[in-house]
């Protein structure tokens, strides 16, 4: 009988992770749940973009963008680190919904109208307006007048995470009889 050393060696961890498509909430979004046949403490590491190259992110995006994610595990009594794969990360802008309606005016032989856009589904905290062009049926005096708003433009420090369900609607509006001031010239 001979006495050796027997020594035994970690097992090799696999870790993968898929793609995730998300749409944007405000909050941070994660990237898909790592799998793993290892008991290790899961990590991830983001980056902007779609290489898993760069500057590593300090956390989960927020933003509507490509981003690439990295999976790791840690070591353990059983098993040696391991890191998956580079996956995307995709958020993508959420669509919102609208209100419009637009201002009475004088008469001033335009068809031009003012249209105001209140906005549904902004995250909270979010900076986001909107702008429309505003165009009368006619530039005759009438009430309930239609006036159609349009070409949306979307505003503000967090307008890029969103888009807007159509560009164009109408509502009603009125335009009112312009006083005028008559001046007589009376000739001896």
């Amino acid at each position: 009988m001979q006495n050796g050393t027997l020594t035994i060696t970690n097992s090799q961890a696999t870790i993968n992770l898929e793609d995730k498509t998300a749409t944007y909430t405000g909050s941070a979004i994660s990237a898909a749940t790592a799998t793993t046949n290892s008991d290790g403490t899961v990590t991830y590491t983001y980056y902007s973009g779609a290489s898993c190259s760069g500057t590593a992110l300090s956390g989960a995006p927020t933003d509507a963008g490509t981003y690439s994610v990295k999976a790791k595990v840690e070591a353990t009594t059983n098993y040696a680190s391991a890191t998956s794969e580079c996956a995307k990360l995709t958020i993508n802008a959420k669509t919102i919904t609208y209100t419009a309606s637009a201002t009475d005016k004088t008469y001033d032989g335009s068809t031009s109208a003012t249209c105001s856009i209140t906005l549904s589904g902004v995250a909270t905290g979010d900076t986001v307006s909107a702008t429309s062009t505003g165009t009368f049926a006619d530039k005759n005096v009438g009430t309930d007048k239609t006036v159609t708003c349009s070409s949306f433009k979307l505003t503000g420090a967090d307008a890029s995470n969103y888009t807007i369900s159509s560009t164009s609607t109408t509502t009603k509006a009125d335009i009112n009889k312009k006083s005028i001031t008559a001046i007589v010239n009376v000739n001896d």
